[in-house]
């Protein structure tokens, strides 16, 4: 029961956002090319499920099209790492572990995209 309600609210938090007027002339399609494939690193290192990398990629890019002009490049590594955790939360038999995660980025990633702020974006 509280896994279907769960799973409800995280339908309902990423339902397409439909704002094709204003385009966001932050983010440029490389910049979403490079975090999907620091998505792509973390599950391979992780060794998750196929379903696990889709969701992610997916919940990335509602991410991204949810926000439009209030992204920043530099939180975009704490949006790939909170997606990557969201859809391991769903499709992984075991639950994620926030710390080691974090400890798979880079000192500089670590900046951004700690636990705290990990926690506060995913609520």
């Amino acid at each position: 029961m509280l896994a279907q309600q769960a799973q409800q609210r995280i339908f309902n938090f990423f339902k397409p956002y439909k704002n094709i007027d204003k385009p966001d002339i932050h983010i440029r399609p490389e910049d979403r090319d490079i975090f999907a494939e620091r998505i792509l690193e973390l599950w391979i290192e992780k060794d998750y499920r196929l379903e696990t990398l889709f969701l992610a990629i997916n919940i990335f890019d509602r991410i991204l099209s949810m926000t439009l002009k209030h992204v920043r490049r530099q939180d975009l590594i704490l949006y790939a790492v909170t997606s990557l955790l969201i859809a391991a939360k769903q499709e992984q038999p075991l639950s994620p572990s926030i710390s080691r995660m974090v400890k798979l980025l880079t000192p500089q990633e670590q900046l951004i995209a700690n636990k705290p702020s990990i926690i506060a974006f995913e609520e």
